[in-house]
């Protein structure tokens, strides 16, 4: 049996072992803070199939990350759909979508970073709309009342919800399908209900969204390639 690299994460308050398969297929092991590195190694082998097919996944299906140039005749994504970069110079900054084209308008069109602050303001701002309007959509119908909406700028979930009803979305969400971006209001706001993702609560999603398994699978793919 081929031999797993992998990094050790340990953590107090840990009672169980849990691997991690990163985007760049590196494996981290995270675990309690005495367990010995004998017992650890021995759990990484034991999950070596799995650990496989994963990487796999990464490799062969996973849509990789593609770094943005922020130029001209660049796409940019937007609730599902691809619309050209068109960059003007003008003294009044702000971003707009006009004729299908994401329009950006600043002083100094060169200025590559400048550029992209605009834009991923504009994506939070258009995402916190999107996603105010589908809670209020889905509230009724999961049966939840008491909640507020925040956006955060999260590197490895689309979403987060607290038992005191806050709940917040990862701001890069706006740029998948709404389909996709509805499965992410509907999983948060039945945590609301549920607190863990038991039984119950799968069966509340699909309840509410039948059609999920369509929308999980999509993150899967794609979720990489939703960044600037």
């Amino acid at each position: 049996m081929a031999e797993i690299d992998y990094s050790i994460v340990r953590r107090p308050k840990r009672k169980t072992l849990c691997i991690s398969i990163h985007a760049d297929n590196s494996i981290e092991v995270l675990a309690p803070a005495h367990m010995s590195a004998s017992r650890i190694a021995t759990f990484v082998q034991s999950k070596s199939r799995w650990i496989e097919k994963k990487r796999h996944f990464n490799s062969h299906v996973r849509l990789p990350y593609r770094e943005k140039l922020f130029v001209n005749g660049e796409t940019l994504p937007f609730l599902g759909m691809d619309h050209v970069l068109k960059l003007e110079s003008d003294v009044h900054a702000g971003v707009e979508i006009v004729h299908g084209k994401i329009l950006v308008r600043h002083r100094h069109i060169d200025n590559k970073a400048k550029t992209a602050a605009l834009i991923e303001s504009w994506y939070r701002e258009q995402a916190l709309q999107t996603l105010v309007g589908l809670c209020t959509d889905h509230a009724s119908r999961i049966g939840v009342k008491d909640y507020a909406i925040g956006i955060k700028n999260y590197r490895s979930r689309w979403g987060s919800c607290h038992h005191d009803g806050r709940i917040y979305f990862n701001w890069r969400i706006i740029m998948a399908p709404k389909q996709v971006v509805a499965y992410i209001v509907v999983h948060e706001m039945c945590h609301l209900v549920h607190h863990n993702h038991s039984r119950s609560f799968w069966q509340l999603v699909e309840q509410t969204m039948p059609d999920y398994r369509e929308a999980e699978t999509w993150l899967k793919i794609n979720g990489l390639s939703l960044a600037l």
